[in-house]
């Protein structure tokens, strides 16, 4: 039987042929597909190596009309990659008491060997109210993957009911972007101009976009740029256009302090294939707005907006797919200590707000935002782009008053690992999830003023949200008030080997009175404060301990009961008594902690194996917590400088000199700007050669500079009207001004 699937459902507006549907694959059974819409480094095949179609199975069986309702009928295999990670949707249509389950293993392209790992998330159907709802899946992702490395994927479906299948999936994860100019250019600020060579640089990031071209790289030197910079060409996939800054501090995008929606350092929405790279955007509302853009890379830069209310933010990406964004630092405007939660709704703003489907959200620093990394829809009850296959990793986000990492309104693959959130109201907010999975797993959070996640329903946009399905493994979390306090609803969550600490006094360490449906606990570990007789209330019922929770429930057959003295060093958060009234009070810095696990911890070989997330452990068993014992941390915030940029062999970047005034009676201003600290010369010289005077020759840092001279030769005589010239040099470059006296 020759059976072709299909689903039409939302897509991102603003993306020509390119919803987030639009990644998956229809393959008939015993034939494979190419997702020919998706970018060249994330291309994957879909074959059928074999099955059982349901409606067959179905209508051999007795009774099969009974059956038909709860056997499931296999139907689209959607697969899609980022940098480390695969996802994977599998539509289905029957199911209807939710029991079809998939397996899920992974090999790499020419290995014999199949490697397990978690299964394919059941995603609730037919909870949804309000227009929302993900239809009738199963999904999951693989983790750790090696980046640019072809991989299969086989897929097997089973139901009780009736109806089997196994599909095998070729896929290749993406590579971080790369420079390969196939044209080198130079900038200097200025107001039009220039040819774009080293001694004829463009005048001004306008004039370098009216001529750009795909595989265009533009060395952006030192000097600032003011207004706003709005790209209007595109590059593609395997040749982008590249914006680079020959030095962060030195190159300096100013904004003039614009507070409206279009007030921008960059302005790259509808936008295809450009990079931004090592600069400073600054002194606006949102410094780099790219809605509904395909494949931007922000990088390495420093990203400072304006002091408002919410609406600031530093990275904007409404509707848009495949972003790149890492190793930046953006510095927002919250007052964690003295307003926290109690001031203006939003004080901070959002630090990286980007909605749609394949970004990569790593290594970057973020400070004083409201929410540090936000991946929510833009406000309408049905999201116009649906959010799925994003990772967002070893980013160092520190007092984000609301939550660190909100994922709220997401769908699918949604996966946030290894990130240290240091100072936050929440920890990692599903507020709601359309289904899920949406992954929580390896991070460290520490001073959570609220809750280390929030997970409950939200009644914001107008009606109670339903969210479910959730994947919370290896986290550390210690919160100054319960370990976890659930004021909220959620639904399917499975919860394994964390580490939840709390410091509140005269309370239980896991508070949830509320029935959380497919909730799944095992292998964590919580603490007791002062001794208070009850470990856990859960729907209501107070329990001792672990073992008398598991007792009672089912959960927690290998849960553990532990002290802070098991991590090396994790003082109780200050004031476990806050309350919404309070400013959150002090930030503690990552010197203040370590919450690596202690010699002897009895959180040691305690976890539960879990494959594709934990293999390879060191002993015994996986150690609870995000960190193994013996293994390095993470590298959190922004890595040292790309080396595939300095492995590039560009030429020499031009100085930036400049006198003013020119001509001049008595003196003239001598300005330059260095890419990086240096020793620099600055040398007078007349029509002749001949040396008149030295300015300077010494060290000097990277950015601005001035020096005067006041006309006069190095014995301190009045220099002769006439032509002279000004020399800067330092190792490897120099740059030369013609200037006149005049008397």
């Amino acid at each position: 039987m020759a059976c072709i699937f299909k689903r039409t459902t939302h897509s991102c507006m603003g993306l020509p042929g390119r919803g987030h549907r639009d990644y998956h694959l229809a393959a008939e059974p015993g034939k494979s597909l190419t997702d020919r819409g998706a970018p060249a480094r994330s291309t994957a095949g879909v074959f059928l190596l074999a099955g059982v179609l349901a409606s067959a199975a179905l209508a051999a069986m007795p009774g099969a009309a009974a059956a038909q309702v709860n056997g499931t009928t296999p139907g689209t295999l959607t697969a899609y990659t980022t940098v480390l990670s695969a996802g994977f949707e599998w539509f289905i249509t029957g199911d209807d008491n939710g029991n079809c389950s998939v397996t899920l293993e992974y090999r790499k392209l020419g290995d014999v060997t199949w490697k397990p790992a978690q299964p394919l998330l059941r995603v609730e159907h037919g909870l949804w109210t309000h227009g929302e709802d993900p239809g009738n899946l199963l999904a999951g992702s693989l983790f750790f993957l090696q980046p640019g490395t072809s991989y299969e994927a086989r897929l097997t479906l089973s139901d009780p009911d009736g109806g089997a299948d196994q599909r095998i999936v070729g896929f290749t994860t993406r590579t971080e972007p790369r420079i390969s100019p196939t044209r080198i250019l130079y900038v200097v600020p200025g107001a039009g101009g220039g040819s774009g060579s080293q001694t004829d640089p463009l005048r001004g990031l306008a004039a370098a976009d009216a001529i750009a071209q795909p595989g265009d790289l533009f060395l952006v030197q030192p000097g600032t740029y003011h207004g706003r910079l709005t790209v209007k060409h595109d590059g593609t996939v395997d040749h982008p256009i590249v914006y680079l800054g020959v030095s962060q501090s030195g190159v300096i995008l100013d904004g003039d302090g614009g507070t409206t929606s279009v007030s921008n350092c960059v302005g790259l929405i509808s936008r295809r294939y450009v990079t931004i790279q090592n600069m400073s955007l600054v002194n606006c509302l949102r410094p780099v707005d790219a809605d509904s853009s395909v494949g931007i890379t922000i990088k390495q830069c420093l990203i400072q907006p304006v002091n408002q209310p919410l609406e600031v933010q530093g990275i904007r990406a409404a509707i848009s797919r495949d972003l790149f964004i890492s190793d930046n630092t953006v510095l927002m405007t919250g007052q964690w200590a003295t307003i926290g939660r109690t001031g203006a709704y939003g004080t901070g703003g959002y630090g990286i707000l980007i909605e749609g489907t394949g970004h990569v959200v790593c290594h970057n620093t973020i400070v004083e935002a409201w929410d540090g990394i936000s991946i929510p829809v833009t406000g309408t009850a049905v999201p116009a782009c649906i959010t799925s296959n994003v990772d967002i990793y070893e980013n160092y986000i520190d007092r984000a008053s609301d939550d660190g990492i909100q994922a709220d309104a997401t769908h699918h693959n949604v996966r946030i690992f290894r990130n240290r959130l240091l100072n936050s109201g929440s920890g990692v907010s599903f507020q709601p999830a359309f289904g899920g999975p949406g992954y929580v797993l390896y991070n460290e959070m520490y001073n959570n003023r609220i809750e280390p996640y929030k997970f409950h329903q939200e009644t914001y946009y107008g009606w109670t949200q339903e969210t479910s399905g959730f994947v919370v493994f290896h986290n550390t979390t210690f919160c100054n008030r319960n370990a976890w306090y659930e004021s909220g609803i959620w639904r399917h969550g499975k919860f394994r080997n964390n580490l939840m600490l709390g410091g509140r006094t005269n309370t239980p360490s896991l508070l949830m009175d509320y029935i959380e449906v497919g909730a799944d606990f095992d292998g964590d570990a919580l603490n007791r404060v002062a001794a208070y007789p009850t470990l856990v209330r859960y729907i209501s019922v107070s329990y001792a301990d672990m073992p008398a929770f598991n007792r009672g429930t089912g959960h927690e057959p290998h849960g553990l009961e532990l002290t802070p003295a098991a991590l090396i060093n994790a003082p109780t958060p200050h004031n476990p008594e806050w309350n919404y009234t309070d400013g959150y009070g002090a930030a503690y810095t990552p010197a203040d902690i370590d919450l690596r696990l202690a010699p002897g911890s009895a959180a040691l070989d305690r976890g539960v194996p879990l494959a594709n997330i934990n293999d390879g452990f060191l002993g015994s068993a996986p150690d609870l917590g995000c960190y193994e014992f013996g293994v390095a941390l993470p590298l959190y915030g922004p890595r040292p400088p790309d080396p595939t940029t300095s492995a590039l062999e560009l030429p020499a970047a031009p100085l930036a000199l400049d006198a003013e005034p020119n001509p001049f009676a008595t003196a003239t201003t001598i300005r330059f700007e260095l890419p990086q600290r240096d020793a620099i010369a600055l040398r007078v010289y007349d029509v002749r050669g001949a040396l008149v005077r030295t300015l300077a020759d010494q060290e000097f840092a990277a950015g601005p500079h001035a020096l005067a001279w006041d006309g006069r030769s190095a014995g301190g005589a009045p220099a002769a009207p006439g032509v002279y010239f000004v020399r800067l040099s330092r190792p490897g470059a120099e740059a030369t001004r013609r200037i006149a006296m005049v008397r």
